[in-house]
């Protein structure tokens, strides 16, 4: 059904004492100075002055003018953005981004007796909340419903009834059955609607807010236009008009066309703002382009972001302080526009930060989208009057539609048609936001329906929006198909009418498409790294000072053991201790991994660089490190233990100490990407290696282990790494720990039977002397004789590298989940 035409923006209005022939760039471009931000060439004050109090009491004429005075300049440079309500056709050289039908359904488990979890969000049902919209309809609240989940809720055996919408049942009835009964505890699959028929367009050079409720679809959105949904079913056409005419964008044009700036700006804390960009910049633009012109539009986005003042100060983070909060959100814009993309994607760009902060986020945002001649397209919540100034179009959701689409100044002539005009003094979009509530609260379903219900003067404007639904619910939910379809065949033919199911291959050119090769990525990200880990000593110092006092303290417990029996068991405990302290240590950087692992996910999701260059980068720059410790806990516990081996003995249990950490390392960052929960990962990652340790062979031999248990001994790494350290140490024929005259004190099963009393030499036998137990036999008697040091230490170096081909499917899979 057609929808009303939006009411237009009035034209700005200037003041009269103003000239307007006045007003250039150069003539706004004070630098302002403050201790946040600096946004040198363009102040959104107009002649207001310099200081702060004038420029947060700006009054929208101000701002108006500074938006004009930006389209002129932009206009200087043969690009001219469209202005006032958008057409349906582009304006020569601008870009549109168009939108139809989009819904959007998930499966969601309910439990019998709960309320309907179809409905999207629950409101209270509490008649007084419509004293404050009195020009809205006084029916009771009724809780509303998708249209397949209004099907579904009514199918039998659904425990309660869809139009109740609550748990109300009768005694005795379905619903009360559910909650008492021990089938209540049951849960039952339904289809949840998040958006149903949602229609709009973003035009290049403007800025366009989607506003909702929370949990009304806005994020949904939001990632559906990005082509980021990873599970659930979708139907609708996203279109794009470069001026060549309407092309459906498929998942893999998207992402070479657009950026997403995701709610959690995630950066190192350890780079400064100019770093940060111009790594940014070496990723992602092509290596045709010189480092100085990569410079110099990295110079380009500083002064553009009003970042200038704060170019060489660290991004910082919990441990260290850096920049704010609103300059940290505009860094990680410009990380995203350093490609130059045709559209910019941002979830909730103002979240977390004041007034004052936000309206510095989306006045660069706004910058950004008329100097670049890009498409911007943000979710918004609760703008402020100035925010809101800066907006060009407003897409305001209701029950899952599209209620209002155009400009901000004309909502509250969209809200007085729906008889609940803007109070005096209030905001106009959170007033919006509060009569969407009250809509989906009453039970409307067909949000156009309504609207035209109270425009023609119908008297219960919700029973026709129920009316109209029951007429298209078919329509909006059909049944999906057998086959999977393409996001791509989506708006050919009568496809364009079929649900989508996520997860079905695209028709896309196979392979990703990186802007630098293999070799180039790995050095920029090597690199990066690099400087991240000379930039926080602190940190790698202390895993080096930990393995320094460990060390010194295993060399005090274990200070040099005699040769006998006893000192060789003693010997044997320190290596299982020293294998202890490798593999646990190297969970202290599980929070690093977790941290890194957040950033990967930010940067390969817009093809910044391969998962391969980024895990062969990352154990690339901590190899010196594994080294260093390998070397300083062999140097101190050597001479301390009496090991013996010489210098080929010291060298091997360097190594094999290396290659430990090495595989610790690789199960750290496999747990990190696995749980992304800091403590939950640490955690985990001591019990994996405690479960290790226990069946690693030193408490219960090999040959007294169960047989059930067999199978997680030749899995444990620590068997290995504790297996090629005894045999460097015992498996020398020449070295005797047991004679004939020498005095038994070790421990029982350390021995072979025929050293469990003292032997008398007599005629025929072994001489005063004769050695009864030497390295070979005290390994045997342990059960380490299967493999040799060399073999013990290839296969540990297996593992680690199979922990890190494991890692790597995992990073894929991470990538293209968020590719999806």
């Amino acid at each position: 059904m057609a929808r009303p035409a939006a009411p237009t923006a009035a034209a700005p209005q200037w003041p009269p004492d103003y000239n307007r022939d006045h007003v250039t760039v150069e003539d706004i471009g004070e630098d302002y100075d403050d201790d946040d931000s600096s946004f040198d060439g363009y102040d959104f004050r107009g002649d207001a002055g310099d200081d702060d109090d004038a420029f947060s009491t700006a009054s929208s004429e101000d701002l108006t003018i500074e938006v004009e005075a930006l389209k002129r300049d932009a206009a200087s440079k043969k690009y001219s953005p469209s202005a006032g309500v958008p057409s349906a056709s582009a304006a020569p050289g601008a870009s549109v981004l168009t939108f139809r039908n989009i819904s959007y359904s998930v499966f969601v488990k309910q439990r019998k007796g709960e309320p309907s979890a179809a409905a999207g969000p629950q409101f209270a049902r509490q008649d007084s909340t419509l004293a404050n919209f009195p020009g809205l309809p006084q029916q009771g609240f009724q809780t509303a419903s998708a249209p397949a989940a209004v099907a579904e809720a009514s199918a039998p055996g659904a425990g309660e009834s869809a139009a109740g919408g609550g748990t109300s049942a009768a005694p005795g009835s379905g619903g009360i059955r559910g909650i008492v009964g021990i089938g209540g505890m049951r849960r039952k699959r339904i289809r949840r609607q998040i958006l149903a028929g949602v229609n709009g367009e973003a035009r290049s050079g403007e800025v366009t807010a989607i506003m909702g409720a929370s949990g009304g679809g806005k994020t949904t959105l939001l990632n559906i236009l990005a082509q980021r949904i990873s599970s659930g079913r979708r139907k609708g056409t996203v279109e794009l008009d470069a001026g060549e005419g309407a092309v459906t964008v498929s998942a893999g044009m998207m992402r070479h066309v657009s950026a997403y700036v995701m709610q959690d700006d995630v950066l190192f804390p350890s780079l400064t703002v100019r770093e940060t960009l111009m790594y940014a910049a070496e990723l992602r633009v092509e290596p045709r382009f010189s480092r100085r012109e990569k410079e110099e539009k990295v110079d380009r986005l500083i002064d553009l972001l009003g970042l200038a003042k704060v170019a060489e100060t660290l991004i910082g983070g919990e441990r260290k302080r850096g920049v704010s909060g609103g300059e940290r959100k505009r860094v990680a814009i410009g990380v995203e526009m350093v490609s130059d993309p045709k559209i910019l994607f941002l979830d909730e760009p103002t979240s977390g930060l004041d007034s004052t902060n936000a309206f510095r986020v989306v006045r660069a945002i706004k910058s950004v989208a008329i100097q670049t001649a890009s498409i911007s397209v943000m979710v918004i919540h609760q703008p402020s009057y100035r925010v809101l100034s800066l907006i060009d179009k407003l897409l305001l959701l209701g029950v899952g539609q599209t209620a209002y689409l155009g400009p901000p100044a004309g909502l509250p002539d969209f809200l007085s048609s729906l008889g609940s005009p803007v109070p005096e003094g209030s905001n106009s979009t959170e007033h919006g936001l509060d009569v969407m509530a009250v809509l989906q609260a009453q039970g409307v379903t067909d949000i156009q329906a309504y609207v035209q219900a109270c425009q023609a003067g119908v008297s219960d404007p919700v029973a026709a929006s129920r009316k109209a639904l029951a007429v298209t619910s078919d329509a909006v939910t059909p049944k999906s198909p057998r086959g999977k379809l393409g996001w791509g065949q989506l708006g050919k033919g009568r496809k364009e009418e079929q649900p989508t199911k996520t997860g079905g291959k695209e028709n896309e050119p196979k392979g990703q498409q990186y802007a630098n090769g293999w070799f180039g990525e790995l050095m920029v990200l090597t690199r990066r790294a690099t400087v991240n880990i000379m930039r926080t000593p602190a940190l790698y110092l202390l895993r080096l000072a930990l393995i320094l006092i460990t060390s010194v303290l295993l060399a005090i417990l274990f200070w040099k053991p005699e040769e006998t029996p006893e000192g060789a068991s003693i010997r044997l405990s320190f290596l299982s201790c020293a294998t202890c302290i490798v593999f646990y240590t190297s969970c202290d950087a599980v929070p690093i991994f977790i941290e890194e692992c957040a950033i990967f996910t930010r940067e390969s999701a817009n093809n910044a660089y391969r998962p391969s260059t980024y895990l062969v980068s990352a154990t690339l720059v901590y190899l010196p490190l594994h080294f260093l410790m390998a070397l300083l806990l062999t140097a101190v516990s050597w001479g301390s233990i009496s090991l013996a081996g010489g210098a080929e003995g010291f060298l091997f249990m360097v190594l094999a100490c290396f290659v430990m950490f090495f595989t610790a390392n690789a199960i750290a960052t496999c747990v990190s990407i696995c749980v992304k929960d800091v403590v939950l990962a640490y955690a985990t990652a001591i019990s994996l290696m405690s479960y290790f340790y226990l069946v690693s062979g030193f408490y219960v031999t090999r040959t007294q282990m169960s047989p059930a248990l067999i199978w997680l001994h030749y899995l444990s790494p620590f068997k290995y790494a504790y297996e090629a350290l005894a045999i460097n140490q015992y498996d020398r024929p020449d070295l005797c720990y047991m004679r004939v005259d020498s005095t038994l004190g070790a421990p029982p099963g350390t021995l072979p039977p025929a050293a469990s009393t003292p032997q008398q030499p007599t005629p025929g036998a072994a001489g005063a002397g004769t050695c009864l137990l030497t390295g070979p036999q005290l390994l045997t008697e342990r059960s380490i004789d299967q493999l040799g040091k060399w073999q013990c230490l290839v296969v540990l170096l297996v593992f680690g590298i199979a922990v890190k081909l494991l890692t790597f499917v995992l990073l894929v899979r991470l990538q293209r989940a968020k590719h999806k």
